[in-house]
């Protein structure tokens, strides 16, 4: 399951993870909430290269503030609510922090109906899911079985795969069904059934 933090210091405070100025084409970011996820386990245990510099925050999603911005970035200003999810790092340290360094092309707007707190929850769990929809070309003519459909990134392929217009089956317990069906499924397919 994915979790969210929000940093508890201000900004302005001080901090053992020092963040340069952006070059171009880079922002700075004031972290408002960052993503927790199984995979940041892997990267204290050097399971995952991130490119994380110690002393070094972990975290490879948030949302944040844009604080600077580089030479000749135009599409961010300050004050603009951003997500991101970014590995290799730029800036050695992770997203964890009160300010992270990362690549403009690694940032989107945050959509006015999310909050923070949601925000900061998706880039990893949706680039997965968006990902693992298109290696399997999933379109219109597609009918899609998402095994374990109520977890996190399964909810969100089962999202995207009906926005590509498929035909979606889930794999799911049955307390969930509702849920799924709402979200799009055409079938439940009661997972938690023997045999």
């Amino acid at each position: 399951m994915d979790l969210v933090f929000a940093p508890q210091m201000a900004p302005s405070s001080s901090s053992i993870f020092q963040t340069r100025e952006p070059e171009p084409g880079e922002l700075v970011l004031d972290v408002v909430a960052a993503g927790i996820g199984p995979w940041d386990a892997l990267l204290h245990t050097g399971g995952w290269d991130v490119g994380l510099v110690p002393p070094a925050a972990l975290g490879v999603e948030a949302v944040g503030r844009v604080a600077a911005t580089g030479p000749g970035v135009t599409e961010f200003r300050i004050g603009d609510l951003v997500l991101v999810h970014e590995v290799p790092l730029p800036g050695g340290s992770g997203t964890w922090a009160e300010q992270v360094l990362v690549s403009s092309a690694n940032v989107a707007r945050l959509p006015e109906n999310l909050t923070p707190t949601i925000g900061a929850a998706l880039p990893v769990a949706g680039l997965t899911a968006r990902q693992a929809l298109d290696e399997l070309q999933v379109g219109a003519d597609t009918r899609l079985l998402v095994v374990g459909a109520s977890g996190p990134t399964a909810s969100l392929a089962v999202q995207l795969a009906r926005l590509r217009g498929a035909d979606v089956v889930a794999g799911a317990g049955a307390a969930h069904a509702d849920n799924l069906r709402a979200l799009g499924v055409s079938e439940v397919i009661d997972t938690h059934v023997k045999d």
